[in-house]
């Protein structure tokens, strides 16, 4: 099954001799030099390379030509004898055995300094360019929960209202006949200081949802486990000891959309869960103005990357910028707003029913 190659010339054919050695299923004998017993010294006389195609333009395989042209030593015995000198050409060798040993030496010596030292300053630039995007992020995150807290909180106020004959919950008063104090988030019997959800909820909560992922103070009631929103005092909740004791109803307000009815709530002093108008306006539902530093301690925490989350009677929630700063010019209250807090409009038109 082995096919030969016809020699090209008489001189070929006489007395040399070649060694023939078929290709891997190519259909190609090669025909190599080999010594003549004719020539005393060892000499060799190179017989030209035939080749057998059955198309004369194929080439020799990469191995093969590589191999052929830097032959490898080996020390063991050759098949052709004394004739081969020794030195043998594997036709079939793989590219990478023939790296030296070194080539692998260096490659098994691990990194450079210097090269240690371009990772580390890649790593430290990669670390500078993304941390700053991930804490990003992680307020982008805490205002989106922030925002979905207010949104539930105007939810339940609406099914309060259809519960209790379109009336808001009552913003605090103080049972002292069985010593409970009664809130719009949370109520606790004073008698075992037991907490429990607020009049908002009607028993019926995840406290959680009361707390501000971006407020890490701790509330200004006694026993209040979670905090950082509070509820419109001066026009919807009102409550005990207000010029207006009695809760407003959801259909006072003539602009749902626009009045804002829970908000994240923060003062110079921490949380606080009590809304207030920038201005007194007890003719028009508002609360009174003998209330020292009550206008101060009520207004909102812009901490949402300079942002205000702000649920709205008709049960949606936004993101708000506009901070305002001023306060009542009222004899009883001469505090400003502090750092990073403030009131949602420079008047009264956000709060008010009106």
């Amino acid at each position: 099954g082995t096919r030969r190659a016809a020699p090209c010339s008489a001189a070929c054919s006489g007395a040399t001799s070649g060694l023939m050695v078929p290709m891997r299923d190519s259909g190609i004998i090669e025909t190599y030099p080999v010594p003549l017993p004719s020539h005393p010294m060892g000499a060799e006389r190179e017989q030209p390379l035939h080749r057998c195609f059955n198309l004369q333009n194929v080439r020799l395989p990469l191995a093969l030509a590589a191999s052929r042209a830097k032959p490898s030593v080996d020390d063991s015995p050759s098949p052709g004898g004394e004739g081969w000198g020794g030195r043998s050409t594997n036709l079939f060798q793989h590219p990478f055995q023939r790296f030296n040993a070194s080539t692998l030496q260096r490659f098994a010596g691990g990194f450079t300094l210097v090269e240690l030292l371009v990772v580390i300053a890649v790593i430290a630039i990669l670390a500078a360019i993304l941390l700053p995007v991930l804490s990003r992020a992680q307020l982008r995150a805490q205002r989106i929960q922030c925002l979905s807290n207010v949104r539930q909180l105007a939810v339940a106020a609406q099914v309060y209202t259809g519960d209790n004959s379109d009336f808001y919950p009552i913003a605090q008063y103080y049972d002292d006949v069985n010593n409970i104090s009664y809130c719009w988030d949370f109520t606790m019997y004073e008698s075992n200081s037991r907490v429990v959800p607020g009049l908002l909820w009607q028993g019926q909560t995840n406290p959680q949802i009361q707390q501000c992922p971006s407020f890490n103070g701790s509330a200004n009631w006694d026993g209040d486990p979670y905090t950082g929103y509070n509820y419109n005092t001066s026009y919807i909740g009102h409550g005990q000891g207000e010029a207006t004791e009695q809760p407003a109803k959801a259909s006072a307000a003539r602009h749902p959309a626009t009045t804002v009815v829970f908000g994240d709530g923060q003062w110079a002093s921490g949380a606080d869960k009590f809304m207030r108008a920038p201005w007194p306006d007890v003719n028009n539902g508002g609360d009174n103005s003998n209330m020292n530093n009550l206008r101060s301690s009520g207004t909102q925490g812009f901490r949402h990357s300079g942002l205000s989350n702000a649920a709205f009677c008709d049960g949606h929630a936004e993101s708000l910028s506009a901070c305002y700063t001023n306060y009542a010019t009222d004899p009883y209250d001469s505090s400003p707003v502090a750092p990073g807090t403030g009131f949602l409009s420079v008047s009264n038109s956000i709060y008010d029913l009106n």
